[in-house]
Formats: structure tokens, C-alpha cells, sequence
């Protein structure tokens, strides 16, 4: 019998109750089916890359779900030196969902060993840039934060999960995509809605 491949999703932290719950739940599930056609088509993990390629795919999945999405496109933010003035820069990744429309800025990480310094220093570069947005880009600005297991040992990753797991609790949402057998490595979505 072969095992199966794939991968599923897991609701690490966050309140059900809100629409950003309501809204993100079927298009984070429709990346983790996403993650889980890659392992069994190509053997590969779409998330293993970077943050271009995991934005990319998390704006299929939007699609998928039957939201508008729109990824890297340019935007006026609030310029470094003084926010009240505009500066040219361009947000991440943009979704019209069914209860709000969300302006996400996302920062991935791929380690090589997972700590919580890592994670910390990686969150907070993805709430600053999420900052920096005007807040009339979409209803919710979002810093989001994507951690690939890819690179560790098959050694490290019951402590990696772990870890990660616990810091689901520092963010205001949070999911794991988990892999089940096969290529794909284990994802860990983290979203602070600014």
C-alpha cells in the first residue's frame, strides 16, 4: 500500500469568531491542497523556496477559494523617516475576501535551525513593513510571516514543530501546514493584524 502524500492544515491560535478566521480558514486550506498537489505532481514544496514563490502560491490559493487576490503590485506607504509622507513601495499581497479586504506584507524564513530569536527578529521585520502601509490600501493591514521546515534534518524537525507550535501564541493567528509522508515539509503560517 502507498502511503498517502499530501498535506493538511492545522488552526494553531486565534479567535474563530473573527472575520479575518472566517475570511483566511478555506484560502489557507486551499494552500495546503495546493502544497499537497506539488508533493504528489512534482515532489517538491512550493513553500521551500522564498517569499516571492510562497506569496505567489498563497495568491492561487486565494483565487482558488473564490477571493480576488493581487500579488507585489506597486503602493504609495508611509515613507521611513516621516510616515505622514508618501514613499513608492509595493505590498505583498492583496486579497478582497468575503468579509474584508486584507493588505498583507510577508517575511519567510527557511532555517537551518529553528529559534525563537529568529522568529522574533523575522515577525517584527514583517509588522514593520506591514506599518508602513496606508492604512486605505484594504479594510485590515496584516504583517504575515512564513517558516518552512524544508532545510532542517528529519532529526530536528519534532523540536522545530514544537517550538514553533508555542510561538503560535505571540501572533494574533496562526497555522500549521502539516505534511502527511511525501516531499512537502511542514509550513507555519503566523499573521498580526496591524
Amino acid at each position: 500500500m502507498t502511503a498517502m502524500r499530501g498535506s493538511r492544515l492545522a488552526f494553531l491560535h486565534g479567535d474563530r469568531r473573527t472575520s479575518e478566521f472566517l475570511d483566511w480558514q478555506p484560502w489557507l486550506e486551499k494552500a495546503a491542497r495546493l502544497v499537497g498537489k506539488f508533493d504528489r505532481e512534482l515532489y517538491d514544496d512550493p513553500f521551500s523556496y522564498n517569499e516571492t514563490a510562497s506569496v505567489s502560491l498563497l495568491a492561487s490559493a486565494a483565487t482558488q477559494a473564490g477571493y480576488l487576490a493581487l500579488a507585489e503590485f506597486i503602493v504609495w506607504k508611509g515613507h521611513k523617516a516621516d510616515r505622514r509622507m508618501n514613499a513608492a513601495g509595493r505590498c505583498d499581497l492583496w486579497i478582497y475576501a468575503e468579509r474584508k479586504t486584507y493588505a498583507l506584507e510577508f517575511k519567510q524564513s527557511v532555517p537551518l535551525a529553528v529559534t525563537e530569536a529568529r522568529w522574533t527578529a523575522s515577525m517584527n521585520a514583517a509588522r514593520q513593513a506591514a506599518k508602513y502601509l496606508r492604512a486605505d490600501e484594504a479594510d485590515e493591514r496584516v504583517a504575515a510571516l512564513v517558516v518552512s521546515l524544508w532545510q532542517l534534518d528529519d532529526d530536528d524537525l519534532d523540536d522545530a514543530r514544537e517550538t514553533l507550535t508555542a510561538l503560535a501564541e505571540r501572533c494574533d493567528f496562526a497555522w500549521h501546514i502539516q505534511r502527511k509522508d511525501g516531499e512537502a515539509s511542514d509550513t507555519f503560517l503566523y499573521f498580526d493584524v496591524m
